[in-house]
């Protein structure tokens, strides 16, 4: 997997109105119950995660930064 550089993916998401921070779960982490009440992106630096939405949200994937 190529490097993936922090800043500008910070700035990327910025311009479209999104924060950027860094968040490490250990594996195996689950989140039951949780939700959030705005969109939300995610990049995977590390490894896999799996993704469970309500059958009314909006999962898209995108290779815009590897």
């Amino acid at each position: 997997m190529a490097s993936i550089d922090r800043e500008q993916v910070a700035a990327d998401w910025a311009k479209r109105g999104f924060s950027c921070d860094l968040w490490i779960d250990p594996p195996g982490r689950r989140w039951e119950d949780f939700t959030h009440a705005t969109d939300e992106l995610v990049v995977v630096l590390e490894g896999e995660m799996e993704f469970l939405t309500l059958p009314d949200c909006r999962l898209a994937v995108s290779e815009a930064h590897q």
